[in-house]
């Protein structure tokens, strides 16, 4: 999802928090690299395997 939108609207502001703007673009870098920190810790990305549950 976050990549389709970045493929979409690439340089278009995805963030605005006072001072804080992320474009598409850096969005989708930074959660690429907490997906692969996540990734790292063993935590799984994708749920539907699950049915989009989570058993805690």
């Amino acid at each position: 999802m976050v990549l389709s939108a970045a493929d979409r609207f690439g340089d278009a502001e995805a963030i605005v928090d006072g001072p804080l703007r992320l474009f598409f673009t850096q969005l989708t870098e930074r959660v690429r690299v907490a997906a692969g920190a996540f990734t790292s810790w063993g935590v799984p990305l994708s749920l539907s395997s699950r049915g989009g549950a989570v058993d805690w």
